[in-house]
């Protein structure tokens, strides 16, 4: 089992790449693959001041998701969208 963290330049993108990569889209239009557990974070919001009466919060740039790859597979293709956050918005438990 892998958990990867994934970024993309827009919610369209993250679909086309995980279709291309093997994922299926089913009649809901929602997407999924027997060996991978899909958590889909879109924006990330953050802010400076967590502590301040009323926070701030701000989006980051991309579309977030997080990937549990229960099989073996191979994940080379998203090599280009994969990150390493220090703090991940979530995480699997």
């Amino acid at each position: 089992m892998k958990d990867i963290y994934l970024k993309f330049p827009s919610e369209e993108q993250a679909r086309q790449v995980l279709i291309q990569f093997g994922l299926v889209k089913d009649e809901s239009d929602a997407i999924y693959h027997p060996g991978i557990c899909i958590d889909v974070i879109g924006t990330i919001y953050t802010t400076d001041d967590s502590e301040a009466e009323e926070p701030e919060y701000k989006p980051e740039a991309g579309w977030h998701i997080n990937l549990r790859i229960v099989d073996d597979i191979d994940t080379a293709e998203l090599a280009p969208f994969i990150v390493t956050p220090a703090t991940p918005a979530r995480v699997w438990a």
